[in-house]
């Protein structure tokens, strides 16, 4: 089952009840949701190996409580992507062999479209949780397609920007991880937490 078929599965009035219960924070938003969903019921799915995972996460340390945490999957293994080097973990270890999960939120739609739901997901949540959630972060960035994507290119340009500067320039225009995480604690006074 792709979202794609949730998106025809299920009606606006079922979704509008499940989002105002999940998300209450948002229920004045409930007519930009709505135009949402009549968009993306227009919309052609393109296939991907991309699939869509719902759970609940707590960090501890981080959260006060837990949340529904909606992201992606398409078999890559930690140790596979190329900044793992980085990561100062054990290459055969239990991260290393971890499927990498995938922030869904920039992704176009007709990719979300194609994407098939994960087993387990469909196993813990209803039909009608999951469009919900996925409607939800779909729209984190904004209620239209075009808004978000002009968001992830202005994004991949600052990306891009930075991985051509020389050493010294990100030695004077970009501030090291550890500093970061350093002024943060002193400002909020907090241990060191999870750096995920």
């Amino acid at each position: 089952m792709t979202l794609y078929d949730l998106f025809h599965r299920i009606d606006w009035a079922a979704l509008s009840n499940r989002l105002a219960k999940l998300y209450p924070d948002q229920a004045n938003q409930l007519p930009e949701y709505e135009a949402a969903f009549n968009s993306l019921r227009l919309v052609a799915p393109e296939e991907t190996r991309m699939r869509i995972i719902v759970q609940q996460t707590f960090r501890e340390g981080l959260d006060d409580e837990p949340f529904v945490e909606v992201s992606g999957k398409d078999g890559t293994l930690n140790k596979e992507q190329d900044d793992f080097q980085y990561m100062n973990q054990a290459s055969e270890g239990t991260f290393a062999n971890r499927e990498t999960s995938y922030a869904l939120s920039l992704s176009p739609w007709n990719e979300w479209l194609g994407m098939e739901i994960d087993a387990a997901t469909a196993e813990h949540y209803s039909d009608e949780d999951i469009l919900a959630h996925c409607l939800w972060e779909m729209t984190w960035h904004g209620f239209e397609e075009e808004s978000i994507q002009e968001q992830k290119k202005e994004l991949d340009r600052r990306v891009a920007e930075i991985a051509a500067m020389t050493d010294e320039e990100k030695k004077e225009k970009l501030i090291p991880w550890e500093d970061v995480k350093q002024r943060l604690k002193d400002k909020f006074n907090r241990d060191d937490q999870d750096e995920s």
